[in-house]
């Protein structure tokens, strides 16, 4: 089962289709082994533009593939970010705690983050 799964995603991310999959009534062990296995750098799905949701106690995994529209919103959340550096509306520990990020080194990291 779990050799099915990992075969089903795998042709998933490869062809960048369907825009999602899911898998119900997931055995425990079968979903630990599949995500053990998508925890393998050559997954970096946070890259790929997919998404994996999984769900003990609903028994399921899902894959999401995003789409443009997913996408649109970084670009412009970036953009309005400068925007607001620039204009003086947004300094770096403000920016820390819209991220979460850890105080240290605040204007290190807020120029990495614009520089992305």
């Amino acid at each position: 089962m779990a050799q099915a799964i990992l075969q089903a995603i795998d042709n998933a991310v490869e062809a960048h289709e369907p825009k999602s999959l899911v898998f119900d009534e997931l055995d425990r062990d079968v979903a630990s082994q599949v995500l053990a296995h998508l925890e393998q750098p050559k997954y970096s799905f946070g890259e790929s533009g997919f998404r994996l949701h999984y769900s003990a106690p609903d028994r399921y995994l899902k894959l999401v593939s995003s789409t443009e529209i997913h996408e649109s919103a970084a670009g412009w959340m970036m953009r309005e970010v400068t925007f607001w550096f620039g204009d003086g509306r947004l300094d770096a520990a403000a920016l820390d705690k819209i991220m979460g990020w850890k105080p240290s080194n605040e204007r290190g990291r807020a120029r990495r983050a614009l520089e992305l």
